[in-house]
Formats: C-alpha cells, structure tokens, sequence
C-alpha cells in the first residue's frame, strides 16, 4: 500500500475523507443543544427527567450526549450547563463571562424571537455555516417551537413570516 493511501493523501482516500459520516449521537446531542436552550428560556431550568424523555430511544447513551452537548453549548453559544440541584437532577445555563459589547440582538428582538433566531442560528452553525429550509422547519417541530410551521403562535406571531422575511431584512439570517 502506498504512503499516500495510508495518510489520506491521494485522490481516492481524499475524497473518502472529506464524507461526512452521519453520526445519530452527534445529533441526537445537538437536538437536545436546541431542547435545553429552549427549556431553559421559557422556564429557567432543565430537569434531566426531560432531556430523557426527549431524547427517548437514545436516553440509555445519555451521559455521552449530554457531554457533547455541553461541549457544543459551551463552544458555539458560550454557555455552561451546571448542576442546580443534585438531588433533583436539575440543570441551569449559565452564561461564561466575557467582554462586555452592545447587543444589537436585544434591541431589535424580545426574548421569544431572540431565542428563537439563536435556536436557527445555533442550528445553522452546528451544520456547517449553512441548513436548508426544511431542516430548520424540523428542527423547530422537534424541539415542539412550534407544531405547524404555517401557525400564529401565540409569542413568535407567523414563525414563517419572520424568519424568512423578518430576519433577513435585519440581516440575522440569509435567504
């Protein structure tokens, strides 16, 4: 076997290289990034009882998901997941400190929208710097943001409507 081969250097290993393996842990563990985000905006704190059942048929690889997970919510959003209460296995988000800048997000946005465009852009970041539509639309009805993505909802108003519209007009999200 050639040198090249074993390091993945020729044409052929190359290109094998470059696939992206689909790996369902990986996500599964950003699903509940997005899950816990969510939990942790609308009502403050996770219970580990709801990050099982969300993750259900995975809930026996849970250590390992949430591992990656914290490391995702700490890497992408600068975010640290802590223990709030051993005994009842809740979980808190907490903010890393760091410098101090003007947060045109909250200006322009209250907390159910911001959220909501920091879930799809968190999501978009995790897949590359780029999702198609129809992923953030599953995304979205996974994590129960919304059951029908042509509803009003009661916080977002036409979820559609703003983030295909709205956003990009404030140049959050690209078309």
């Amino acid at each position: 076997m050639d040198k090249k081969d074993i390091l993945g250097l020729s044409g052929k290993s190359r290109r094998l290289g470059a696939l992206r393996v689909h790996d369902p842990l990986e996500d599964r563990s950003i699903a509940l990034v997005n899950f816990m985000r969510m939990k942790s905006q609308t009502e403050g704190s996770i219970q580990q009882s709801e990050m099982l059942e969300f993750l259900r048929e995975y809930s026996d690889q849970f250590p390992e998901i949430l591992r990656r997970a914290s490391a995702h919510l700490d890497r992408v959003f600068g975010l640290n997941l802590r223990v709030l209460d051993p005994q009842a296995d809740t979980y808190n988000l907490i903010s890393k400190p760091g410098p101090q800048t003007t947060d045109r997000l909250a200006e322009t946005l209250d907390v159910p929208k911001a959220g909501l465009l920091a879930l799809v852009l968190g999501h978009i970041l995790l897949n590359g710097n780029r999702a198609r539509e129809a992923s953030i639309w599953d995304l979205l009805l996974k994590v129960d943001v919304l059951d029908e993505p042509q509803r009003i909802n009661n916080l977002l108003g036409n979820t559609r409507n703003l983030l295909t519209t709205d956003f990009v007009r404030m140049r959050f999200l690209e078309a």
